[in-house]
């Protein structure tokens, strides 16, 4: 299911963006 598989890379890759902004304070 594209859709599915969709939402699910978009929420790791949002999960992702947070752990960088979390690692990087001056982000």
């Amino acid at each position: 299911v594209p859709f599915l598989d969709g939402q699910v890379i978009k929420k790791v890759d949002l999960a992702t963006r947070t752990i960088e902004v979390d690692w990087d304070p001056g982000f």
